[in-house]
């Protein structure tokens, strides 16, 4: 609990470094971590949404046609296969 005395003082602040603030240090540390928060944030969300987005059936698809694992006959079915059962959007 502040004192009478402590708020007596003309340059006394909490945050003024006097008897037990923390001083520019304080103000600095306040300033590094709001900052951390507006980069870690953003960058988490977008982790999380590409990790739980990963490869969608029709791109998984895409890739073996690509790595000529399956035909183009046969893409073209499971393409019309996997187009027809997906949930309308």
């Amino acid at each position: 609990m502040l004192s009478m005395t402590m708020l007596a003082q003309r340059d006394w602040h909490p945050m003024s470094g006097g008897h037990w603030g923390w001083g520019m240090s304080g103000m600095w540390l306040f300033w590094i971590l709001v900052l951390a928060a507006l980069i870690a944030i953003p960058w988490l969300i977008l982790r999380q949404r590409n990790n739980t987005a990963g490869d969608d059936a029709e791109e998984i698809l895409r890739k073996r046609y690509a790595r000529g694992e399956i035909d183009r006959t046969t893409y073209d079915q499971m393409l019309g296969d996997l187009r027809k059962d997906a949930p309308l959007r």
